[in-house]
């Protein structure tokens, strides 16, 4: 072989390997962290640090990023340690190289994204220590668990068509995902246990949740207090007419036992789920396209009575589109940060009431995350 052939062949070798790494190795940018910041505000773009005092919010400084397009806003982003902010890109609408598991150290600022095939499109979920992907096809189903660095480290597949809820989570190594196959021609609801190990997950456990013989709950999201998972219950399907109603209940459960009860809503159509921080509220997002405004669920935990926060009416808004609610958190003594519109709001739910609104210049990018600064 002469020496042109063998420099040929090296050139080819080297754009094959360089490729590999382009395409499933890992990408990382860099950004500024401020110990003054008592909140990052996360786009697809950028990352703005705001100071919060005496109930007013400062904008301290904003630095352009790419963190990335097509992250879908109803999927759940993980936190660790109060310093990793893991989450998925990507849809199958877009590019491939799009696809990724973005990891960002908030304490040291990098952002690193890594490619994957995995990526959620049509469930996420969080545990302790993982945050995991669900890819639901017609013949079977895909659940795949990364580290804080975005790296794929569990996965398990479900042998028959599998749809999960769009929020699912995990605690104490075991992770409960709520998933509808089908049974006697209907799709119902199952509880999925699994035991979290080391480089696998194992099932242990199913539980039915659709066991009412008249109609199947819509089950869309759900959360875990202590032995207790809360699942929002959107609507209701008559197992015979198929005809669907609105509900406005949230399904209880004990993991332990399976004994179920129901806590009431003022408003129907509840969507996806979350705890405060100390675990005193749940806070829960309706479907603003039903039910035509946007706004919020607030179940105290000591009383399971529900008060409705409505977000168009804060924001003075006739178009429930300009009051979407991108994302939500708690701070350390549980206030409430809402990211709606164009807006940040914080609200004390202890007290009921609005703290802090401020407009965020919106430029051409997509709302993320609120970050609470440790």
């Amino acid at each position: 072989m002469n020496k042109n052939k063998i420099f040929y062949i090296a050139i080819i070798v080297l754009f094959i390997f360089t490729s590999f790494l382009w395409f499933n190795k890992s990408s990382k940018q860099t950004f500024k962290t401020n110990s003054k910041a008592d909140f990052y505000l996360l786009t697809s773009k950028s990352i703005r640090t705001f100071q919060w005092k005496q109930n007013k919010l400062k904008e301290l400084n904003t630095e352009k990023v790419s963190i990335g397009e097509n992250v879908n806003y109803w999927f759940p982003k993980a936190e660790f340690d109060w310093e990793y902010l893991v989450f998925s890109q990507g849809d199958n609408k877009g590019s491939k190289k799009n696809q990724n598991i973005v990891s960002i150290n908030m304490k040291k600022g990098t952002i690193e994204k890594t490619n994957t095939s995995n990526y959620a499109f049509t469930a996420a979920g969080v545990s302790d220590n993982y945050f995991y992907t669900f890819q639901a096809t017609t013949q079977d189903g895909g659940l795949y668990g990364f580290d804080k660095k975005g790296r794929e480290v569990l996965s398990y597949l479900f042998e028959k068509s599998t749809t999960p809820s769009t929020q699912f989570l995990g605690k104490n190594q075991k992770l409960y995902l709520s998933a509808t196959q089908e049974v006697n021609e209907l799709y119902e609801h199952k509880l999925f246990i699994f035991e979290e190990k080391k480089d696998k997950l194992k099932e242990i456990k199913q539980m039915n949740l659709d066991d009412n013989p008249e109609y199947i709950y819509g089950l869309t999201s759900l959360e875990l207090i202590n032995d207790d998972l809360y699942l929002p219950i959107t609507a209701l399907r008559n197992r015979q007419t198929f005809e669907s109603i609105s509900d406005n209940r949230v399904m209880k459960v004990n993991v332990n036992t399976g004994q179920k009860e129901f806590l009431q809503l003022s408003q129907p159509y509840p969507n996806l789920i979350n705890k405060s921080r100390l675990e005193k509220y749940l806070i829960i997002t309706h479907e603003p396209n039903m039910l035509l405004k946007s706004g919020l669920s607030i179940v105290d935990l000591s009383t399971n009575l529900s008060t409705f926060l409505d977000i168009s009416k804060i924001l003075n808004s006739t178009e429930y589109e300009e009051s979407n609610i991108w994302s939500i958190n708690t701070t350390k003594d549980d206030k409430l940060l809402i990211l709606a519109g164009r807006y940040f709001l914080i609200y004390d739910l202890e007290k009921n009431e609005l703290l802090a609104k401020e407009k965020i210049k919106k430029e051409e990018e997509d709302f993320l995350y609120i970050w609470v600064n440790s």
